[in-house]
């Protein structure tokens, strides 16, 4: 049978249409609502209905009060400086890795063409001169060390050191019978604080310019604390091949907070010309032959037995001179220099003892000049031994202390007494024997102004065995003063 479309459907099928509907209806999501303006703000607040409808928002948040520029200043400048600081410790290591190649498991040697200007690192200068070996302590966790070595052919030979980190003591003394005689061997120790202390020492073999061969103790020129390093140094000066003294033409040191110690070298070795110089620390000698030598220290003594022929200068401050000196003149006619001893200090005393000794064969005569300077501090000169018919001129120097010198009894001559406040004494001993074996009778002439003592002393009227009248013979000396006073000898 056939139905037309608008026929009636059945009861039960219109029921099935409405339930196939219901379900599709509830499948579809209804529209969201409509939230209305969005706030483009941050942090905007929730907007809340009120059962009335109507729509409330809250009170704007209080804003915070502004950072005072001072403190954003300070935060700035800080972050600013530690990068500055982490970058210059980056670029300190690449110079360091760059700068400095592998030698051997204990020391790094450095490229001559890295020759600084400045002591950042403690690096040798273009001014040093030509390197002619250079090491740096690297990885040397136990007493580091290194030997190295110096012609006895160079015309000077010399230590120096520089920077923050450079002290110690330096000893000078002969080598072992088997040594090298044709080097003098140099041992360099380290002694450390810190692994990066030990790390910053530079040692360098260096020629300043031809025929002047020395070594230069490096660290850099800033570092604190300064006392995590120190070098000892020791200097062996090998025998000489036939047992006479080995003779050194130049010897020089420039060693700033170094002690120096020179072990008993008579009759070994002879410098022709030695100079030391120190500051901060002692310089002692236990016996050292030079023709010329130049010894200054400051702050801290020079003591110790020195014999020189030509010169011998002892320079310090706020510390005391103690010296034994043997002073050597030849009397050559033709030269016409004096064998002169320079002692010179301040608020320290001066201690003496001064043997003048000719050179000729009937061991008379001499050309010696004698000057000891000191202020705030005592002063003490004694002359055991000096030659017949020579030629002193003494200037002895102090203030606010007393001074006291002893002449030979072979002194001649005129002498000159000046102090600054009490009259100075003369002590004589008339009784005393003629040196001369020929039994004369000693004669003073004295007069005194204030507090000035002139006067002239002498061996008798008679004549001497060369002819001359006693009183002749050209020599200026003072005798004896035991008060505070400030004393000047005249030229003869």
């Amino acid at each position: 049978m056939i139905l037309p479309d608008d026929a009636p459907s059945s009861p039960a099928k219109l029921q099935a249409e409405r339930t196939l509907r219901q379900e599709a209806d509830d499948a579809i999501a209804p529209p969201p609502a409509y939230p209305g303006c969005q706030s483009y703000q941050r942090g905007s607040p929730t907007v809340y209905m009120e059962p009335s409808g109507s729509l409330l928002s809250p009170a704007p948040a209080a804003l915070g009060r502004a950072e005072p520029a001072w403190r954003r200043f300070l935060k700035a400048s800080g972050v600013a400086f530690l990068i500055w600081f982490i970058f210059v410790l980056f670029i300190r290591s690449i110079l360091e890795w760059t700068r400095w190649d592998r030698h051997g498991d204990r020391w790094f040697l450095i490229d001559p063409v890295h020759q600084d200007v400045n002591d950042l690192f403690g690096w040798p200068r273009k001014d040093d001169g030509r390197i002619e070996r250079c090491v740096k302590a690297i990885n040397m966790w136990d007493h580091p060390s290194i030997s190295l070595n110096l012609p006895l052919s160079a015309d000077v030979l010399y230590l120096f050191s520089r920077g923050a980190l450079s002290q110690g003591e330096v000893i000078i003394l002969q080598g072992p019978p088997n040594a090298n005689p044709n080097m003098i061997k140099v041992e360099v120790n380290v002694e450390y604080a810190t692994i990066e202390a030990m790390q910053s020492a530079t040692v360098c073999v260096l020629e300043r310019s031809p025929g002047e061969k020395g070594i230069g103790l490096l660290t850099p020129a800033h570092w604190l604390p300064h006392n995590e390093l120190k070098f000892l140094v020791t200097v062996e000066i090998p025998p000489s091949r036939d047992g006479s003294p080995l003779r050194i033409p130049a010897f020089e040191t420039n060693l700033p907070s170094f002690a120096h110690i020179i072990s008993d070298l008579k009759d070994k070795v002879v410098f022709d010309s030695l100079s030391l110089s120190s500051s901060d620390k002692p310089i002692v000698s236990e016996r050292v032959d030079v023709h010329r030598a130049n010894i200054k220290t400051s702050n801290n003594p020079i003591v110790g037995t020195f014999r020189a022929s030509r010169s011998l200068s002892l320079i310090t401050s706020n510390a005391q001179i103690s010296a034994n000196v043997s002073l050597y003149s030849d009397n050559d006619e033709n030269n016409n220099n004096s064998s002169q001893l320079i002692m010179k200090t301040s608020n320290g005393p001066i201690t003496s003892s001064i043997n003048l000794i000719s050179t000729t064969m009937d061991e008379s005569g001499g050309d010696f000049e004698v000057t000891a300077q000191t202020h705030n501090s005592y002063l003490t000169i004694d002359f055991p031994k000096t030659p017949l018919n020579s030629f002193l001129k003494l200037d002895a120097e102090t203030s606010n202390s007393p001074a006291t010198v002893h002449l030979n009894p072979a002194y001649e001559g005129g002498f000159k007494l000046e102090t600054s406040n009490t009259a100075p004494t003369v002590h004589r001993d008339v009784k005393i024997a003629d040196p001369s074996g020929r039994d004369r009778s000693r004669v003073f002439a004295m007069s005194q102004v204030k507090r000035v003592v002139k006067g002239e002393v002498t061996w008798s009227n008679g004549e001497d065995r060369d002819g001359k009248k006693m009183g002749e013979h050209p020599t200026v000396l003072i005798i004896s003063i035991c008060v505070p006073w400030i004393s000047r000898s005249p030229t003869a």
